[in-house]
């Protein structure tokens, strides 16, 4: 469906300042109201929240999964794009709340881990599913087919997670929700090309997970990365027993963003203070005389560094609510230009221990304690 320009909005050379800014947001809520209205079929602002509800769901219980998928991630989309326009309008934003809410609910039902499976990529499967993985993957980019051919190789291997009704002339798998890489391993790796060696293990008991990623930005918010790695790690329990150690392998995006936000003190009272000032100024030739202050600050970063209680940085987030402990930093573990750009190329295991994951997930969210591993660099703060 292609929309038209909602409105048009003249403003004159002598038009006030803020005459002229009430036009444009006037514009825009138009535009809002026609988008979402054509979009989603809302009903009227003046349309009760009951009738709104019972509405919303008759609507939402009927449609496909993939049309739920779909219709979410436009609402959420919408609801970006027009935030700044309807902040003050309550009646307009517990109205959009609710329809993002009903979809999520219905959502949440539906992809249980109990209703999800997994599928171990094959060559055969490269064809079809690269341009779908390789516009997904974020942390370690795909250039050509052969890099992720190079994926499933020797030792390494590529789950894909679906949905058995999320298909209709496809194969389940064809249509993922999700997918990780990984690599079965006699000993952690340290670096990159640790992963990507093309030496066979033989008698592994390392599971590395570096690589995990959500394909349908209509999911957002639904635990699709736990049950793949839940779904994995039972999975290897069946086909590799000999696999006991669980851990990832992965970036800190926003480390160095972090590290150029803080203010240096000029007369420095604590151990951070002291290691800020030795950092600065924190460009890639300084870093590297420098590694045992960046490794301190990082560890400082991930463990002490918090948003509302939990972990800032949104990969130890993700994998702390699941149940991970924070393991052994990496320095010069990539030498990736992206890597470069988020962390120095430092990197970081998370460890999964399975007898204790349940505990730590509960800890970590209900009080916002972190679990930590003896490999993980002492704090001197």
């Amino acid at each position: 469906m292609v929309l038209k320009k909602a409105s048009h909005v003249t403003i004159q050379p002598d038009t006030g300042y803020k005459e002229g800014m009430r036009a444009v947001r006037s514009a825009s809520l138009f535009s809002f109201e026609i988008l979402t209205q054509r979009t989603f079929r809302i009903p009227n602002v003046s349309t009760t929240q009951r009738s709104l509800n019972t509405e919303a769901s008759r609507d939402v219980v009927s449609m496909p999964l993939h049309r739920i998928i779909d219709r979410r991630r436009k609402l959420l989309t919408l609801m970006s794009r027009y935030r700044m326009h309807i902040k003050d309008d309550e009646q307009r934003i517990a109205k959009f709340v609710q329809m993002e809410s009903n979809l999520k609910d219905e959502l949440t039902k539906q992809f249980t881990y109990e209703n999800l499976s997994i599928h171990r990529l094959e060559d055969s499967d490269i064809p079809m599913l690269y341009p779908m993985i390789s516009s997904n993957e974020h942390v370690h980019p795909l250039y050509q087919p052969s890099d992720l051919q190079l994926r499933i190789k020797d030792s390494r291997r590529v789950y894909i997670l679906y949905h058995p009704n999320m298909a209709h002339d496809k194969l389940p798998w064809e249509v993922p929700l999700g997918f990780c890489c990984m690599s079965l391993r006699e000993a952690m790796p340290k670096t990159m090309k640790d992963i990507y060696s093309s030496v066979t293990t033989n008698s592994p008991s390392y599971a590395v997970f570096y690589s995990i990623n959500s394909t349908q930005k209509g999911l957002s918010g639904i635990e699709m990365g736990h049950f793949l790695l839940k779904k994995i790690i039972s999975e290897l329990q069946r086909d590799a027993p000999d696999v006991n150690r669980f851990c990832t392998f992965s970036p800190i995006p926003n480390f160095r963003n972090w590290l150029g936000q803080q203010q240096i003190s000029s007369s420095p009272t604590s151990h951070v203070d002291h290691l800020l000032q030795i950092a600065s100024p924190c460009n890639d030739q300084d870093a590297m005389h420098h590694e045992s202050t960046m490794m301190e600050l990082c560890a400082h970063y991930l463990h002490d560094c918090k948003r509302k209680r939990h972990a800032a940085d949104p990969v130890a987030h993700f994998h702390l609510k699941n149940g991970a402990m924070l393991g052994p930093l990496f320095w010069a573990a990539d030498g990736s230009p992206l890597r470069k750009s988020q962390s120095f190329g430092m990197m970081v295991s998370y460890i999964y221990h399975l007898q204790t994951k349940e505990k730590n997930a509960d800890d970590y969210l209900q009080r916002g304690k972190i679990a930590v591993s003896d490999q993980f660099p002492k704090n001197k703060t």
